[in-house]
């Protein structure tokens, strides 16, 4: 029972981290040929990925201690890699880089 209530702790945690990352999104106009896209911003897909990494690590601990923690590990990597990686989306049809507004 312990273990079901878990479960569906982490699975609601997920829920509202994928919410909040689409909810994100910001529309980009191209300043060379005036066309619109949608973009989810670096920092809060980083975000997304370091608190997943926490998420998972905690549910990892109380479910079983036995087990590694080497997803964990790669989603803060995942997270860490967008938290510095340099702000910028290229514009589907011209490819100029673009920056959010």
């Amino acid at each position: 029972m312990n273990i079901a209530i878990i479960s569906i702790a982490l699975i609601c945690y997920t829920a509202i981290l994928i919410t909040f990352v689409s909810r994100s999104s910001k529309e980009i106009s191209c300043s060379s040929c005036g066309h619109k896209y949608q973009a989810t911003p670096k920092r809060a897909l980083a975000y997304m990925y370091l608190l997943l990494a926490v998420g998972l690590a905690i549910g990892t601990v109380v479910l079983d201690i036995n087990s590694d923690f080497s997803i964990s590990c790669l989603l803060a990597v995942a997270g860490l890699y967008y938290l510095f990686k340099k702000e910028g989306y290229k514009c589907l049809n011209c490819k100029t880089l673009n920056q959010l507004p």
